[in-house]
């Protein structure tokens, strides 16, 4: 496993869960913000100070919607939802693909 994964996230993997994909962007308080593909959700991570962190998943099975925007310059956004309307929304990512593979 990448060592650029966070601990936190981690313990949170289910029995056999495994990390394919990772993207890490960045707020604009220049905290690390992270978007996980699994063999089996989306996982959103972001880091908070103090050790807190948000994460929100969205199991294949639920992902109703995917959309992807271009932006002007070298950047644009993604947005998953779920089918309950939960959503994952990426901004600032890069339009190259440069997601890391764990382990490579």
């Amino acid at each position: 496993m990448s060592n650029d994964i966070p601990a936190q996230l981690l313990d949170n993997l289910a029995k056999g869960e495994e990390v394919k994909r990772s993207l890490k962007t960045r707020s604009l308080l220049n905290i690390p913000e992270y978007t996980f593909l699994t063999n089996r959700r989306i996982i959103y991570y972001n880091q908070k100070i103090l050790g807190r962190f948000d994460l929100i998943d969205i199991p294949y099975s639920r992902l109703a919607a995917m959309k992807a925007e271009r932006g002007r310059v070298s950047f644009g956004s993604m947005r998953f939802t779920s089918e309950d309307g939960d959503e994952i929304v990426l901004k600032n990512s890069q339009k190259r693909d440069r997601g890391v593979r764990p382990g490579s």
